[in-house]
């Protein structure tokens, strides 16, 4: 909307195809989207002090959990959410050589973390 308000260029004109009280709607008549869209700002939840690679998460049994690769400290850390405190905690640490990926799997009702390293192999 920002960009569209101060373009020199030539735009047709932009509707919204949703929600359904706003579809049809010319996107160049609103004034403020703040009461009618949902925000997506970065909001800081929780951090990591480790650097990472990748993310993964998943859930199992009613849990969710999230596997960060960190290479800077050769480990796959695992967190699980704390329905409590409401943010994520340590679960478990599976340690490696130059990790560059944690991937969760779950077959048969059983959790399986891939763990892909640039020097010795991956393991499950």
């Amino acid at each position: 909307m920002t960009w569209l308000k101060n373009t020199n260029a030539t735009v047709s004109d932009v509707v919204f195809a949703g929600p359904e009280d706003m579809k049809g709607k010319r996107l160049n008549d609103m004034t403020s989207l703040q009461n009618e869209c949902v925000s997506t700002d970065f909001i800081l939840h929780q951090s990591v002090a480790s650097e990472s690679l990748s993310v993964d998460t998943f859930s199992y049994k009613n849990d969710v959990y999230v596997a960060i690769s960190a290479p800077s400290t050769e480990s796959c850390m695992i967190f699980q959410w704390d329905h409590i405190e409401m943010n994520f905690r340590t679960y478990d640490n599976i340690t490696g050589q130059s990790i560059v990926g944690c991937k969760s799997v779950i077959i048969e009702n059983e959790v399986f973390v891939i763990v892909a390293q640039l020097f010795g192999g991956s393991h499950i």
